[in-house]
């Protein structure tokens, strides 16, 4: 069962986008992908500033701990502080992740 080139040219579509045989076409595949791609890294980036904040706290609460500039009460408050900056901003990344993964998910098999 071989085709000619001839026949296998008429089958194209006018358009010249490729078709999968479920009918979800490339460049809308691609489109989807880019779109949780790029959401993925504007949340990492975020994740990494807030971060970033949660260390340069905790950096000056341990040189000012070193050089006894603040009370001690302070410095165990302000290491809390730095706690529950990382731990929410591991919370909200975690589930902005799921959330966005299955967003992907139903996009891709909408698609199909």
């Amino acid at each position: 069962m071989t085709a000619t080139l001839q026949e296998y040219n008429n089958q194209q579509p006018a358009d010249g986008k490729l078709e999968c045989e479920n009918k979800m076409t490339l460049p809308q595949s691609l489109e989807v992908i880019r779109d949780f791609v790029s959401k993925v890294v504007i949340a990492v980036a975020a994740f990494l500033v807030v971060g970033s904040a949660a260390i340069a706290l905790n950096l000056f609460v341990v040189f000012a701990d070193s050089r006894n500039l603040l009370p001690r009460n302070i410095v165990y408050g302000l290491t809390g502080l730095e706690y529950v900056i990382f731990a929410l901003d591991l919370i909200c990344f975690v589930c902005f992740l799921l959330v966005e993964s299955f967003r992907f998910l139903r996009d891709v098999t909408a698609l199909l």
